[in-house]
């Protein structure tokens, strides 16, 4: 059973909440996270930090933190992305996140394991959808 927990995330406006699971709570709270816009047509928040490195500023973003937490490294030196299956860019579960290339999260830019996933029984356990599509067992 996954326990979800919010992270408080900075928005001009208002502030946005990021969920986490509760493995990835204390790592997430030892920074001040932002929330920065998608540049996309579709409007998508997502939570970043930034630190100095080397003089520079450098951001982090919170789903590619928890994914490499999670998953590992990256497959390949093109899986880079880290995607949110349901298409929800604040919803930052180990889950629902995946180390993708840029023409898979393209193929998922409308949330379509989202959809399955409403599809789905009515479930939200997020272990029954497997890359996008239903499992064998629904």
């Amino acid at each position: 059973m996954t326990l979800c927990v919010r992270c408080r995330c900075r928005a001009p406006g208002g502030g946005l909440y990021a969920v986490v699971d509760l493995i990835d709570f204390e790592f997430a709270m030892q920074w001040r996270w932002k929330a920065i816009k998608s540049k996309g047509r579709k409007v998508k928040w997502y939570a970043f930090r930034t630190t100095r490195l080397a003089g520079r500023h450098v951001a982090y973003f919170l789903h590619k933190e928890i994914c490499l937490r999670a998953h590992g490294l990256p497959p390949t030196k093109d899986h880079l992305i880290g995607d949110h299956l349901d298409g929800d860019s604040l919803n930052d579960r180990r889950l629902n996140l995946e180390w993708a290339t840029h023409s898979g999260n393209r193929r998922n830019i409308g949330g379509v394991a989202a959809q399955q996933l409403r599809l789905a029984i009515g479930t939200r356990d997020m272990s029954r959808v497997q890359r996008g599509r239903r499992s064998p067992d629904l």
